[in-house]
């Protein structure tokens, strides 16, 4: 479901804007208890989907097609590099952000090759990942 707004001025629309459903897949209790307040609170998330394995992703990309997708590189069941392939190769306009613990320039550069937007450190990044999501068309 996509929710469109729009803002009316003497009959006319000045300004449509699509909000989006943002994929987040991660299993840490941690990231989720931060993440998810901060994502539904940026003005173009419609809701946050979550899923905390590579399974479960794979099962909501099936059924939902989320506008973007927010997903850690170590899941339990399988490789988020993987799932990052699979987003890219099947839904070409769904937005991917990576975040990790294992923030190294080769999982970077692997991933951002593989279409990654961008690239985050789960250990510090959480406000950049905010305003790289508040920013993505």
């Amino acid at each position: 479901m996509v929710l469109k707004c729009a803002i009316f001025v003497s009959e006319t629309v000045v300004m449509t804007k699509e909000k989006k459903v943002i994929l987040l897949v991660d299993q840490s209790p941690v990231v989720l208890e931060r993440m998810i307040p901060l994502l539904e609170a940026l003005p173009n998330i419609e809701f946050v989907i979550h899923a905390g394995t590579y399974k479960e992703a794979m099962g909501v990309l099936g059924g939902m097609k989320p506008n973007m997708v927010l997903m850690d590189i170590d899941l339990p069941d399988g490789s988020g590099i993987e799932l990052l392939r699979i987003v890219r190769e099947r839904f070409e306009n769904v937005i991917v952000f990576i975040t990790t613990n294992f923030a190294s320039e080769q999982y970077r550069a692997l991933c951002q090759r593989l279409g990654a937007r961008q690239f985050f450190d789960k250990s510090g990044d959480y406000e950049d990942i905010t305003e790289a999501v508040a920013g993505a068309s």
